[in-house]
């Protein structure tokens, strides 16, 4: 989670609130004011720690806030811990650290200031503020539902001295369709407006559903300084359907001898939600009014806004283009077609959305507190063939910010074949559950792709993308005698879903089995240098083995027959220059004469590889 929101910042400016129009509004000296924040986040090591620049106008009075902070996960306890100063060098500073202990969810916020360091307005800023809390989800033995217990401790000070301490415990428990709930609270207030007045409350809520009809209600019991039924509440909401519902709420505070009671019908279109309203009080006032919104996008796709019903507002969006990319070079162009109902699914947060025409889908309702991944569900493309030349994007959604992405679509290629050696009489042996090794050779950020064959031997291998690759066998597990494997098949895929049939993968009885390694020339692949065809084939030799014993034979055989061994091949570099390995070459670029000097090293003890370089265009494949 750390990690995705390296090297990120948001910025943003806002005006103190300006509205298009406010019959009432308040005098405010600060209406209009630009309101600029921004912060850069960077990952130091195993912490994220971040950078935070905050100016508005408070009171009249222009203010700049600078802050820093770290957030590190040390020893299963996340700690998040920050500073603050202002223009006028005020100070301020906090620290959090969660836990979990035996199912307990744990957490502890302690946070101090200076008395004059007001971000905010307030005459009585908080000084000094500390907290505590413990959450744990239990199934008690006589109900199959789980509940929750919850308690919490606070003591908050402020600058004029006055001292607030609360203590609260809460449980709740689902039994069958109904939900209890129950929360005690005792707070004590030490000067101030209220004295040192204490306070002792219950709540207790219950709520459940009917069919479509959703009940709730409760009752507010203040046990100190009076005892006496602070509120009763109940809340009736009917959904027709999953665009009209109706809500009735009924109040009373038997203190004031109070009563409210108020209507509501919703109703949800495409492109806007409206709410009319009816209320009226034992005051004799009545209120009636109607609640219209509605949120506008701008897509990347359209310069004509998207009007939704949907909430917008401190949410996260994706723009995904999904195309049948042709000529595989990964853009849009001439020749290539925008696939439509094709589904662009958030996995982590479980959001989808369906290509338009113009293969443009929009998830627009995405949770800015943690990352996601976003990718093509490929099992709704147009053809069975086709496959996502984009795995998804790891993106951490950030609120009224559009993310845009694309996705080009290939054809993929599918192989067949048997895996089979030959015994000594020359009949054909089927390799039972063999397993067939594609590996890329003009990707290396694929990994390599595997078939297991039946007991006859015969293996597929579906949804291989376009591309280059080698094809050789796993070493199998035999008992009693060796199976090698044979020089690989190079095989190419292209763009047209490209399928081969009886491609065999032989094998060799009582022959030793010769690893393969590919290394890429580079650090990743380069869309403008893609990597060339032209391979360098290494034997690479170890020095000593894995053991004792192999260490003393390969030694004796590499004294006795090294020459011999080695003879017509040309030593690159010695194991001293390469971690271990002394690496070798043909004259020719001989691949199956590599191979072979590789098995019979391996039958006097020697530890070999072959090792394919893969240039860049225009580069040397081997650096001597």
């Amino acid at each position: 989670l750390l990690s995705t929101q390296d090297d990120t910042y948001e910025v943003s400016l806002a005006f103190e609130e300006e509205h298009i129009y406010l019959d009432n509004q308040a005098p405010d000296p600060d209406r209009g004011d630009p309101h600029f924040a921004a912060r850069y986040n960077k990952v130091i090591g195993d912490s994220l720690g971040y950078v935070g620049l905050r100016a508005r106008s408070i009171e009249g009075d222009q203010r700049a806030f600078f802050s820093t902070g770290l957030t590190s996960v040390i020893g299963g306890t996340l700690f998040d811990t920050n500073f603050a100063v202002d223009d006028k060098a005020n100070p301020a500073a906090s620290i959090t650290a969660r836990r979990t202990i035996n199912d307990w969810n744990l957490a502890l916020n302690a946070q101090a200031n200076d008395e004059y360091f007001r971000p905010s307005e307030s005459t009585d800023p908080t000084t000094l503020n500390l907290s505590f809390s413990a959450l744990k989800s239990y199934t008690p033995k006589f109900f199959d539902k789980r509940g929750n217990i919850i308690a919490t401790s606070a003591y908050r000070e402020t600058a004029s001295g006055t001292t607030l301490t609360r203590n609260s415990l809460g449980l709740s428990q689902q039994i069958g369709r109904i939900n209890v709930s129950n929360t005690l609270a005792y707070e004590s207030r030490d000067g101030g407006a209220t004295g040192g007045e204490d306070f002792f409350d219950n709540i207790l809520a219950v709520r459940g559903n009917i069919g479509r009809t959703f009940l709730r209600g409760g009752i507010d019991y203040d046990f100190k300084p009076d005892a006496e039924i602070d509120r009763i509440f109940a809340q009736i909401n009917h959904r027709k359907s999953a665009k009209l519902s109706t809500d009735l709420t009924l109040d009373h505070e038997p203190d004031r001898d109070y009563s409210r009671g108020r209507l509501n019908v919703n109703y949800t279109h495409d492109k806007f939600r409206t709410s009319p309203f009816f209320e009226v009080d034992s005051d004799d006032r009545v209120y009636a009014g109607v609640n219209l919104n509605f949120s506008l996008i701008d897509p990347p796709d359209s310069n004509t806004p998207i009007m939704t019903s949907k909430r917008i507002i401190g949410r996260g969006l994706v723009s995904g283009f999904i195309f049948h990319d042709k000529n595989g070079n990964n853009i849009y162009d001439a020749g290539d077609e925008p696939l439509p109902e094709v589904m662009l699914e958030s996995i982590n947060s479980r959001r989808r959305a369906i290509s338009k025409a113009n293969g443009y889908a929009l998830i627009d309702d995405l949770p800015t507190s943690r990352p996601t991944d976003i990718v093509v569900d490929e099992a709704s493309l147009p053809d069975s063939f086709m496959i996502s030349a984009n795995p998804g994007n790891s993106v951490f959604p950030v609120e009224g910010e559009i993310i845009e992405m694309q996705f080009p679509v290939h054809i993929s290629g599918e192989m067949d074949g048997t895996i089979y050696y030959k015994d000594g009489s020359g009949e054909t042996v089927p390799v039972r559950q063999g397993v067939a090794q594609i590996i890329s050779l003009d990707n290396p950020e694929r990994e390599p792709l595997t078939a297991k064959a039946a007991f006859d031997g015969f293996y597929v291998a579906s949804k291989i993308p376009p591309g280059r690759y080698m094809v050789l066998p796993k070493k199998p597990r035999t008992f009693g005698h060796d199976i090698g494997n044979t020089t690989p098949e190079f095989i190419e895929i292209g763009y047209d879903g490209t399928i081969l049939y009886d491609t065999a993968i032989i094998m060799q009885e009582d022959k030793k089995y010769v690893p393969y390694d590919v290394h890429f020339e580079g650090n990743k692949k380069s869309p403008t240098s893609p990597y060339s065809k032209s391979y360098t084939y290494v034997l690479d030799v170890k020095e000593g083995g894995n053991s004792e014993l192999s260490n003393v034979l390969g030694s004796f055989m590499k004294k006795l027959f090294g020459k011999k061994k080695f003879e017509g091949l040309t030593l690159v570099k010695t194991a001293q220059q390469n971690n271990g390995y002394a690496r070798y070459l043909s004259p020719n670029n001989n691949l199956e004469q590599l191979h072979d000097r590789c098995q019979t090293l391996q039958e006097s003890f020697m530890e070999c590889k072959i090792t394919i370089y893969v240039p860049q265009n225009n580069n040397i494949a081997l650096k001597k």
